[in-house]
């Protein structure tokens, strides 16, 4: 029903979307406050606004930067741009969803306290992308 109902959004939609997630149901485990303590919303909330500091120390926001500017080589190393440039001759991705998962990166690295988009970065960008590998 899942694919039925994606099939029905047209790619051009799907790449203007960034986050593509599935959330699994928790547990009942969980439900009950068991397992894993996750990270505090304050935490998450210092994390973004750490990064939304550091986007503005460069002058925009990672939403604001040009083709030009996220591929510059001082935001982005050589091994992650290889990674990308791999992925997307391999599942044809679009121009669009190109630098939108730059960008996504981009955020990643930020929230991680990271001067420059990592082979790492770039893999988790994708999987949350996860709809332009499939």
């Amino acid at each position: 029903m899942i694919s039925r109902y994606l099939n029905k959004i047209s790619g051009p939609l799907h790449d203007r979307i960034d986050l593509h997630l599935s959330v699994p149901r928790p547990g009942a485990n969980i439900l009950a406050g068991g397992g894993e303590p996750s990270e505090t919303s304050a935490a998450i909330c210092r994390r973004v606004e750490q990064a939304r500091d550091i986007q503005a120390q460069r002058g925009m926001l990672n939403r604001d930067l040009s083709a030009n500017e996220l591929n510059r080589d001082n935001l982005v190393k050589p091994e992650a741009r290889a990674l990308l440039l791999e992925v997307a001759e391999r599942k044809a991705l679009s121009a669009r969803s190109w630098f939108r998962a730059l960008r996504v990166a981009r955020t990643v690295a930020d929230l991680g306290g990271r001067a420059r988009v990592n082979e790492t970065h770039v893999a988790e960008a994708l999987t949350l992308r996860m709809i332009d590998l499939n």
